[in-house]
């Protein structure tokens, strides 16, 4: 993918989703991911963006809760690292239809194949129709 990148054959914009992405099957949403107690926030987000620049990769002022789930805590660490949180009301895998102005989540690293299925199905039902998709890094432009 870095190759791809280099070569300009892929614009990526490399969002920050944390380190190790924790999560506990046996917690409810509202206590788990980041809000699980014990979660070390400074470590997720520095831990991730240590990893990046080692592989030569610029991470962009973009994060995804994990599960989306945040809180305003969450949000108030994310502004003192001058980080702006992403979210998505269309994440295909989960059967949430975009609508104009969604923003769609797919995970296209192979973790969720239905997610890219539903994605490029859902591009075909659409050819033809008067669509406009952005990239992230557009949508600041």
């Amino acid at each position: 993918m870095l190759d791809q990148q280099a070569r300009q054959l892929l614009r990526i914009v490399w969002i920050n989703h944390t380190l190790t992405h924790p999560y506990n099957t046996r917690l409810p949403d509202d206590q788990n991911f980041l809000l699980e107690k014990g979660v070390n926030i400074d470590h997720e987000i520095l831990g991730l963006e240590k990893m990046l620049l080692e592989f030569g990769v610029t991470p962009s002022v973009f994060f995804r809760f994990p599960g989306l789930v945040g809180n305003r805590a969450l949000d108030d660490t994310l502004r003192n690292y001058f980080l702006i949180p992403i979210g998505s009301d269309a994440w295909l895998a989960k059967h949430e239809a975009p609508t104009p102005g969604s923003v769609i989540l797919i995970h296209g690293n192979e973790n969720e194949p239905a997610g890219v299925a539903d994605f490029l199905k859902w591009l075909d039902l659409h050819r033809g129709d008067d669509l406009s998709l952005l990239g992230m890094a557009e949508l600041f432009q």
